[in-house]
């Protein structure tokens, strides 16, 4: 089974637990950050030990942490543009309560430019990713101005000087 269908499967479980702790009429927005959202959106291949998860229902917090959904990303959410809920991918599953979306791709190479981690580093520099960002997309984001936010000056330029050393690099000219 690929990882694609392994994660989807979890979903799916996790969706049927919600279902029937909630009931079958209340509907939640899920929203997938991470490794996970890229393998949802076809552009990364490794495996990745969880599922990152925004805008957690406080009721379905046990039965996310059965299926290694990771719903401590809060702290993570000043790493996004404060938009990013326009540009939400819709994942396409069939569910009864949760509704599953991933941050849009550009959005997610936004994050993880915010990291020192070289994984992240890595899953944003590979030819799948790269071939389907789009940059004019992702340059208006930064040059908007919706990334400074939640940044102090500091931290703000250095997000800025990583964001143009990843477009010499990996931009087509």
């Amino acid at each position: 089974m690929s990882l694609d269908s392994q994660l989807k499967e979890k979903l799916l479980h996790a969706d049927q637990e919600a279902t029937m702790l909630l009931g079958p009429h209340e509907r939640v927005r899920v929203v997938i950050a991470g490794g996970s959202a890229l393998l949802l959106l076809s552009v990364l291949s490794r495996p990745t030990p969880d599922i990152d998860v925004l805008h957690v229902h406080p009721l379905l917090e046990t039965i996310f942490r059965k299926y290694d959904m990771n719903s401590r990303m809060t702290a993570y959410t000043d790493m996004m543009p404060y938009n990013f809920e326009d540009r939400l991918k819709r994942v396409d599953l069939k569910t009864k309560t949760l509704d599953y979306w991933t941050l849009s791709l550009e959005d997610l190479v936004l994050m993880k430019l915010n990291s020192d981690r070289d994984k992240d580093q890595e899953d944003i520099s590979n030819k799948a990713v790269l071939s389907e960002i789009n940059w004019e997309k992702i340059i208006e984001i930064v040059q908007s101005g919706e990334m400074d936010v939640s940044f102090n000056e500091r931290r703000y330029k250095e997000f800025l000087r990583r964001f143009q050393n990843y477009l010499e690099q990996y931009k087509p000219r």
